[in-house]
C-alpha cells in the first residue's frame, strides 16, 4: 500500500506546478505611493534537515520544530510528502497515486500556521484553494508545534491507510473510489448507467 505514496523524485509537472509558490519567501516591505513593495533580500532562514518533506529551511523556530517533528514521524512510518512555504503558513501535502496509471488520486494536505494545524483533502490537487475550519472534512487542532506535528501525522497516516479501488468497465469507463465509503475520488462513471464494474483492483 505504501507504494501509492509518491516520493519527491517521482513528482510530475502537475504536482510541481505550484513549486514557485513554495520558493517565495517573505521579506520586509516598504510603502511607496500607496503600494506595498517587497524588498529584494530575504529575512534570515533557519536550516532544517527534512528530506522526506523536501524542505531545508524555515522562517521561525516554531516552523522548524513542527517540520522536524513531522519529518521524524515520516521517517518512522516510511512516507514522503512535500512542504510548501507560504507567507502565513507551511503546507505539507502527500499525494496518493495509482502508479500503474501515473495518476494522483488524492492529495492529503496539512496547513500549519503557528498556533494551529488544519488537515483535510486538497480539492484541486494544486493548492488552488484554502483549507478553512468550515471546509468539509477538515479537522483543526491547537497546541505547541511538536504536538501539532504528532496530530498531523496521525491524520495523514490514517488517510494513507484508507483503501482506494480502481473500478473499470469493459466499455472503457474507469473511476477511483474510496473502498470504505464508495466516494468517487476521480472519474465519473455512473454505476447505474453501466452496471457493476467488470474489474476492481485495490491500490
Amino acid at each position: 500500500m505504501r507504494s501509492r505514496i509518491r516520493s519527491p523524485d517521482q513528482c510530475s509537472g502537475q504536482a510541481r506546478g505550484a513549486q514557485l509558490a513554495r520558493e517565495l519567501k517573505p521579506g520586509p516591505t516598504v510603502e511607496m505611493s500607496g503600494r506595498s513593495l517587497r524588498c529584494a533580500y530575504r529575512l534570515p532562514m533557519i536550516a532544517v534537515h527534512a528530506p522526506r518533506l523536501d524542505i531545508d529551511e524555515c522562517r521561525t523556530p516554531e516552523e522548524a520544530e513542527f517540520i522536524a517533528a513531522l519529518h521524524a514521524k515520516a521517517e518512522a512510518a516510511n512516507w514522503y510528502g512535500l512542504a510548501w512555504l507560504r507567507e502565513d503558513r507551511i503546507i505539507v501535502t502527500v499525494d496518493l497515486c495509482d502508479n500503474v496509471r501515473s495518476l494522483v488520486v488524492r492529495t492529503l494536505r496539512v496547513d500549519y500556521g503557528g498556533a494551529q494545524v488544519l488537515a483535510g483533502i486538497d480539492e484541486t490537487g494544486q493548492l488552488a484553494t484554502d483549507l478553512t475550519p468550515l471546509s468539509p472534512g477538515v479537522v483543526v487542532h491547537h497546541g505547541p508545534p511538536s504536538e501539532l506535528a504528532h496530530k498531523a501525522a496521525l491524520w495523514l497516516e490514517r488517510e494513507m491507510e484508507r483503501p482506494i479501488e480502481r473500478q473499470e468497465w469493459d466499455c472503457g469507463h474507469v473511476r477511483w473510489v474510496c473502498g470504505e465509503t464508495g466516494e468517487v475520488l476521480v472519474g465519473n462513471a455512473s454505476r447505474g448507467a453501466v452496471g457493476p464494474p467488470d474489474s476492481v483492483e485495490t491500490l
